[in-house]
């Protein structure tokens, strides 16, 4: 295996040396959350995803191609699972707790400064007391996780970061000898892969769109009632099922999302022994780097033509559509005002402009400001999340409208996903284009803003365009184990 030839590798073979190390960065009767690197010979971090039936750990793949980053994390050096109301304020203390006492061990280089650490997702909103999370239970209202190993690549750099939790009474060798042992947690690509996805999707019924057309009457009632609601985004999920004998392959799907959609974010989380969640999403919700900070707003689509002209023509529609433009501008309006309120000065705003994908057209504005202080990850997640472009206007409204009439538990689909670096900097996008994988069942997951003048039918179609995205990509692969 590449990282076997490391010689940075074999510098840190001394388990004794290491332990000592340790000993001198210790604090009495506190844990610890070790980090060792090694520097590898350039090469795509994906390449060391293994295919396997049902993975023993949790695991990520995440392609971030707007920061020229690419990782794959696996297991779990220190996780926690949130619940409830107060799950960004507690996700902010764990991470907190785990930069207080994070070690890098040298000697020797280490990753340039950003990092991942803590890997995150969150559910599109926290569950009420005695809700039923159904499939969603292994993401609970949140998952938090530091790997074990990370292998990562940016800037044509490819490193393995090893991360291991020392007990506040445990010996100081014992996690030496984890560290050590991490390479062989670098698993080499299997053989075979998933099929070509040539298997018949299930298109949806005639039951389930007049079930969302007399959904998305209804809120379009209620927009154009007394004035309550400005905007709500109404989302339905399509299920799916691989052909007899045959599981969907989150790794196989995860590549094809990140050959077809470059330009988006690609993720694909794997729960130990339970569903995997995997997606494409263009969208950012908040990027920190110490006092500066970004996010996007995406609201306003079309789909592609089917030719150059036929494209160009739906491009420039969509950015005339005064119903667009309305969407567009209540997302846009929010996310200043959130920026705003923990900014230094004025917030920057640059658009409206085309963002062009592979099956769809958007509007896009980016914004961003020069933060009040640094670290603020936190703080400008839980004013930007959920954004108008995947709950509504107002929020609160919009939330209460679709806790009541949308009848789906979005799970982490519009939830943030991302990390967090050791400096409490970090991103996070929100998980759209996606879909939960579940043996041989699959929901894919799609959502349309609705304002005053939408149609249902013009809503369900841009729906079938968004999940075009995910269904292209399903893969499979036969149940046994073996490609298929």
């Amino acid at each position: 295996m590449i990282v076997a030839r490391s010689t940075a590798l074999l510098e840190h073979s001394d388990a004794d040396a290491l332990a000592a190390r340790i000993e001198l960065r210790r604090r009495p009767a506190e844990p610890m959350f070790l980090s060792l690197a090694v520097r590898l010979e350039a090469r795509d971090p994906w390449c060391w995803l293994a295919r396997e039936a049902a993975t023993e750990e949790t695991r990520l793949a995440w392609h971030e191609p707007t920061a020229g980053l690419s990782f794959v994390a696996q297991g779990t050096a220190g996780a926690i699972l949130l619940r409830g109301g107060g799950r960004i304020r507690d996700a902010a203390a764990w991470c907190s707790f785990i930069a207080e006492h994070h070690v890098w061990l040298g000697p020797g280089e280490r990753p340039p400064q950003g990092e991942p650490l803590v890997l995150a997702s969150l559910a599109f909103r926290p569950r009420g007391p005695g809700e039923d999370p159904g499939p969603w239970a292994a993401f609970a209202d949140g998952l938090l996780w530091v790997p074990r190993v990370l292998v990562s690549a940016r800037g044509g750099e490819t490193w393995a970061t090893f991360h291991e939790r020392l007990g506040a009474h445990e010996p100081a060798r014992a996690a030496a000898q984890r560290l050590l042992a991490g390479r062989q947690r670098l698993l080499p690509r299997g053989p075979g892969g998933g099929s070509d996805g040539s298997f018949d999707v299930t298109a949806a019924t005639v039951a389930e769109r007049r079930d969302w057309e007399r959904r998305s009457s209804r809120a379009i009632a209620a927009l154009e009632g007394d004035g309550a609601l400005s905007k709500v985004v109404l989302a339905r999920a399509a299920e799916h099922r691989a052909p007899p004998g045959h599981i969907f392959d989150p790794v196989a799907t995860a590549e094809a999302l990140r050959a077809r959609h470059g330009g988006c974010t690609v993720f694909a989380i794997e729960r130990p022994g339970g569903p995997s969640f995997v997606g494409a999403t263009p969208e950012l919700l908040v990027r920190v780097r110490g006092a500066w900070a970004e996010t996007r707003a995406l609201a306003g689509t079309t789909p592609r033509g089917a030719d150059a002209t036929a494209d160009a023509a739906l491009a420039r529609t969509l950015v005339a559509a005064a119903k667009d433009r309305r969407e567009h501008e209540l997302v846009v309006s929010a996310l200043e005002e959130a920026l705003g309120a923990h900014a230094r000065g004025a917030v920057s705003v640059a658009g409206p402009r085309l963002r062009s994908l592979a099956d769809v057209h958007h509007l896009e504005t980016a914004i961003s400001a020069e933060l009040d202080r640094p670290g603020r990850l936190w703080d400008l997640l839980e004013a930007l999340h959920p954004t108008p472009a995947v709950g509504g206007v107002p929020r609160e409204a919009a939330l209460a409208w679709l806790a009541e009439h949308e009848g789906l538990d979005r799970g982490a689909y519009a939830g943030p996903i991302g990390w967090v670096d050791t400096e409490g900097a970090g991103v996070f996008h929100v998980a759209l284009r996606s879909a939960l994988l579940m043996g041989d069942r699959a929901l894919a997951y799609a959502g349309a803003g609705l304002v005053p003048g939408s149609s249902p039918a013009g809503e369900w179609a841009e729906t079938e365009h968004k999940l075009r995205a995910i269904r292209a990509a399903l893969r499979v692969r036969a149940a046994s184990g073996g490609a298929a």
